[in-house]
């Protein structure tokens, strides 16, 4: 496999190459240069597209079984996004009741003092992609979420955690998100309204996340690597 892609607005937006350029570990001698780029837009179709991407430089390989621990550090990380978000926001925003979430897929409320007042934003539960290491939560409810759809979707976010030559990038994207802000029409002014609001709010909660996730990523790999070391010896157990 030489390259995997998904298509947005006809651009590539997720890649995975061959890991013949990454450095051996042990000729790994200083930390990784972390560089962060993001972006956000309108489409023509008035949807909501953003995308975040962290990238660590010159990350040394982890042998063939590199996809499955980038691949389990990305749902660990789609998982504590909802709590990490709380912890940046001291509290503010944050996850529904546990409980819920688990039955009905995460949310995001606004809960001032701890006290769940307003669901901003409901997500269905996590689902893989047939890209490794690839994840997403489609859009079900909320505030903020439209009753309309487009192509019975209201939007989808996305998680991905992959090498890139020799780099190691994590990324979020939101896809085709139908905005509730910008009005039923999704008029120039609505779409504007929504552009300098939610859309700019956005953008800084997921460039905190993004921070969360770097200062994380040792313990994420780390506990990815663990559990895929627990699963083998419990295969290897069965079969014995």
């Amino acid at each position: 496999m030489s390259k995997q892609g998904s298509q947005i607005l006809g651009q590539e937006t997720y890649r995975n190459k061959e890991q013949t350029g990454a450095i051996p570990e042990s000729q790994a001698l200083v930390r990784p240069q972390v560089g962060y780029s993001s972006e956000a837009f309108v489409t023509e179709h008035g949807l909501g597209v953003s995308r975040e991407t962290t990238t660590w430089s010159d990350v040394p390989a982890r042998g063939p079984e590199e996809p499955l621990i980038l691949g389990e550090a990305a749902r660990r990380a789609a998982q504590a996004y909802g709590d990490s978000i709380r912890k940046m926001t001291l509290g503010l925003l944050g996850p529904g009741e546990p409980e819920v979430e688990e039955e009905q897929g995460p949310s995001l409320y606004l809960r001032p003092f701890g006290w769940r007042i307003l669901e901003l934003m409901g997500f269905g539960p996590l689902v893989s992609t047939d890209h490794a290491g690839e994840f997403y939560h489609p859009v079900h409810r909320g505030m903020l979420a439209s009753k309309e759809t487009v192509n019975d979707s209201r939007g989808q976010l996305f998680f991905r955690w992959y090498r890139d030559g020799q780099d190691e990038v994590f990324e979020t994207e939101v896809r085709d998100y139908v905005p509730r802000l910008a009005g039923r029409k999704r008029s120039w002014l609505g779409l504007k309204f929504y552009e300098y609001t939610q859309l700019l709010v956005h953008g800084i909660v997921m460039w905190r996340y993004h921070v969360w996730v770097k200062k994380h990523r040792e313990q994420l790999l780390r506990e990815a690597r663990e559990r895929l070391l627990i699963e083998d010896e419990s295969q290897s157990s069965s079969r014995g």
